[in-house]
């Protein structure tokens, strides 16, 4: 069992790394962590995946009202964690001080769910896995 903020493996272990919705329900300082460490053991230039909630001007109502609706029953942290997640700007946010490049983005769950396909650029490599 790893801790995903301070994992055991060496820097550069794998080609890729992926995480499915467990960027929202953290307190954002644990989710940047996070997105860093994966970082930090993915090679320059290999791949990071991301599924979580990535809510735009094209996210059905219905899906932002069913999604508060589930979020709020989790309760507790993971009710304020969420909210917080929301109010700073979610995924983008959270992005914006790891050197990752966004690639792709698809949008599922009726606008309200994004898979981030983002390349590693760490120390500044923009080929690597994908030569």
């Amino acid at each position: 069992q790893e801790d995903a903020t301070r994992m055991s493996f060496p820097d550069d272990s794998f080609p890729v790394a992926m995480t499915s919705f467990a960027l929202h329900e953290k307190p954002r300082t644990t989710a940047a962590a996070i997105l860093s460490e994966m970082s930090r053991v993915v090679v320059p230039g290999g791949d990071i995946v991301v599924a979580d909630f990535y809510f735009t001007e094209q996210t059905s109502r219905l899906a932002e009202a069913l999604i508060g609706l589930i979020e709020r029953g989790a309760g507790g942290e993971h009710y304020r964690n969420f909210r917080d997640f929301r109010r700073r700007g979610g995924l983008p946010e959270l992005l914006e001080h790891i050197p990752l490049e966004v690639v792709s983005v698809e949008s599922l769950g009726l606008g309200s769910v994004g898979v981030l396909m983002m390349r590693n650029n760490k120390n500044g490599s923009m080929d690597g896995a994908h030569d």
